[in-house]
């Protein structure tokens, strides 16, 4: 059920970030989003079932499980990133400094782009050895 609403508050900020693009932007990135998640949401459960992730854990299940969550992280998070930046790069506010405060924003997106690949992992493979 966390992993429903974890996807569900990722799929409500791609949302609120893009409302007020262009349709040629907006709805290619909820396409992508939407597919992807639910790509992503039907291979965990078929891993979790057809490896009985739950019971006993058939060998191999790990490995396959993982592999599966990082190339999704990847998938998910790369764009994610890009599509941060092209917002940052169309912000205009008026400041003196703003080639600083966007050189800083710019620092902290790839930082917490960083994290949550952890973070996601962590979510979605958990501990598992």
């Amino acid at each position: 059920m966390f992993k429903i609403l974890l996807f569900i508050v990722l799929l409500a900020g791609v949302y609120s970030l893009f409302k007020r693009e262009t349709p040629k932007l907006k709805y290619p990135t909820y396409i992508y989003f939407l597919s992807l998640s639910i790509v992503f949401m039907t291979g965990l459960f078929y891993i979790s079932s057809s490896y009985q992730l739950y019971d006993r854990p058939i060998e191999g299940c790990f490995a396959a499980l993982f592999e599966w969550v990082m190339s999704f992280g990847y998938a998910f998070l790369i764009p994610t990133i890009l599509l941060l930046f092209y917002k940052l790069y169309k912000w205009k506010p008026d400041i003196k400094n703003l080639f600083l405060i966007k050189g800083a924003i710019a620092i902290t997106i790839a930082g917490c782009g960083y994290v949550s690949l952890f973070i996601f992992i962590l979510a979605f493979y958990g501990f598992a050895p």
